[in-house]
C-alpha cells in the first residue's frame, strides 16, 4: 500500500462491503471485527451501495492502524467481504460532513446541531447540543447514541456523576450535563476524540469535564460513578464486565448498548447480574440497549 502523508484534517476512509447482496455474515463478522480493535459501534457508519450491497464505512488518521486492520482482515480470510481504502484530503473530509450531517432531534429533549448550522437552525423547545465531530464520532446519527441519550433522559435527577466509556465527540457527556449531572470523567482510545470531546464541552459550556485517553482494560478510575454509558461491542462489554461494573456505584446505573439485536440473548447470558439487577431493555432498529442498577 502506497503511503500517502497525512496533513492536519486528512483521514482515510475505510469500507468493508458485502459482495452480494445478501450476505447473514456480513453484520456480525464486521461487529466482530472491529470490536477486537475497540472501535466503538457510532464509529461505524452502515448503508448500501447503488447494488444494494451492504457496506460499512470507517475513517481513521493513523497509518500504523490502518496496516494493524488490513493485516487482521487478510489473516482472517472472510469470503465474500472486500476491504478498501480511500485517501481524503481535509476539504473532501469537510465537505463529506457538511453534506451529509445536519442538525435532528434525539429523545424528547435533545436538538443535536453541527457548529456550521449554528445561526440558522433556531432552537425554541428543545435543548441544543452543538456539535464539532472533528476527528471523533457520535454525531447523535446512530441508533445506538439516541438509545443512550433517551435512557439518560429517563435517568434524569437520579444521577450527579457520569463516566462516558468511550467518549468520541463527547455528546452523551454533554447530554449528561444538560440533564444536571455536575461530576463527569469520560474515556477514550482515540486520544484525538478526547481533544474534539474537549472542545465540544466548550462549544456547550460545559466546564466539569475530565477526559483521559485510555483503554477500558487498563484504565483506573480510582473511584465510582452514580451513571457509567457504556456503548460499546458486545465483545467488549462481555470481556471487561469486571471492570465496567465495579465502576458503579452501589444504587447508580449502568447502561450498555451497543448491543446488535443478533447478539443479545449472548450478551444477556454472558453479561453477569450477580452485583446489577437488570431494569430494562430498549431497542431501536438493529440495536439493543440494557439498563440496570448497581445492587
Amino acid at each position: 500500500m502506497k503511503v500517502l502523508k497525512l496533513k492536519r484534517g486528512d483521514y482515510y476512509e475505510i469500507t468493508l462491503s458485502s459482495e452480494k447482496p445478501e450476505n447473514k455474515d456480513f453484520q456480525p463478522f464486521v461487529n466482530h471485527f472491529f470490536s477486537c480493535h475497540s472501535i466503538e459501534p457510532e464509529e461505524l457508519v452502515f448503508d448500501l451501495d447503488i447494488s444494494r450491497r451492504k457496506r460499512v464505512r470507517i475513517y481513521l488518521r493513523s497509518h500504523t492502524f490502518l496496516n494493524r486492520l488490513k493485516k487482521d482482515f487478510l489473516s482472517r480470510r472472510q469470503k465474500g467481504i472486500c476491504f478498501r481504502v480511500r485517501f481524503l484530503r481535509k476539504k473532501d473530509w469537510l465537505d463529506k460532513w457538511q453534506e451529509d450531517y445536519h442538525a435532528l432531534s434525539v429523545g424528547s429533549l435533545f436538538r443535536i446541531i453541527p457548529i456550521w448550522e449554528k445561526k440558522k437552525v433556531l432552537c425554541r423547545t428543545r435543548i441544543p447540543i452543538y456539535l464539532d465531530p472533528g476527528s471523533a464520532f457520535g454525531s447523535g446519527e446512530h441508533e445506538t447514541t439516541q438509545l443512550m441519550i433517551e435512557e439518560m433522559e429517563g435517568l434524569r435527577g437520579r444521577f450527579k456523576s457520569l463516566l462516558d466509556l468511550g467518549v468520541g465527540t463527547g455528546i452523551l457527556s454533554i447530554a449528561a450535563a444538560k440533564l444536571g449531572a455536575c461530576d463527569i470523567w469520560g474515556i477514550d482510545h482515540d486520544g484525538a476524540s478526547v481533544n474534539v470531546a474537549k472542545r465540544n464541552l466548550l462549544l456547550n459550556h460545559v466546564k466539569q469535564g475530565f477526559f483521559k485517553s485510555a483503554e477500558i482494560k487498563t484504565f483506573s478510575a480510582g473511584r465510582s460513578f452514580h451513571l457509567v454509558a457504556a456503548n460499546l461491542f458486545t465483545t467488549t462489554l462481555i470481556e471487561n464486565h469486571m471492570r465496567i461494573i465495579q465502576w458503579v456505584k452501589p444504587g447508580g446505573y449502568l447502561i450498555c448498548s451497543g448491543i446488535a439485536v443478533d447478539h443479545k440473548n449472548e450478551f444477556r447470558e454472558r453479561f453477569p447480574t450477580k452485583k446489577i439487577q437488570f431494569l430494562r431493555e430498549r431497542r431501536k432498529g438493529k440495536w439493543c440497549l440494557f439498563c440496570y442498577r448497581r445492587r
